[in-house]
């Protein structure tokens, strides 16, 4: 396990420390938990965020992980009424970024993308 997260009793993980992405364009955004920042720049998630990590048929490895996270945050502030159902897209895309950033064999980290957009479809976000 990645130094950065820790395993949870009742949930599956949370954040150890604070996480940074490189975003485009985004919202300013506040929340307990995380923030769009630095004029649109950087999504920050908080120390203790909690989260699933990677949804679905899948394993729990260091190539999605932090990918899920930004993903999940992403997904929350729109459930929550912080971001319009628009950026969803832009959440999938994020996700797919950050799964080749990470590692993961391109057509895998296509595979991912696909589940994630038409999940994405069938929630009507």
């Amino acid at each position: 396990m990645a130094d950065w997260y820790r395993s949870l009793k009742g949930y599956k993980y949370a954040t150890n420390k604070a996480m940074t992405c490189r975003v485009v364009d985004f919202p300013m955004i506040e929340h307990e938990f995380f923030m769009g920042c630095n004029a649109g720049t950087v999504l920050l998630v908080r120390p203790h965020y909690a989260w699933d990590g990677p949804s679905g048929p899948t394993w729990d490895r260091k190539t999605n992980m932090e990918p899920s996270l930004y993903h999940d945050v992403i997904c929350q502030a729109i459930r929550e009424g912080l971001l319009d159902k628009k950026w969803r897209k832009y959440a999938d895309e994020l996700f797919h970024q950050h799964l080749l950033k990470a590692g993961m064999k391109p057509w895998i980290a296509w595979c991912y993308y696909k589940v994630v957009r038409a999940y994405s479809r069938i929630k009507g976000m």
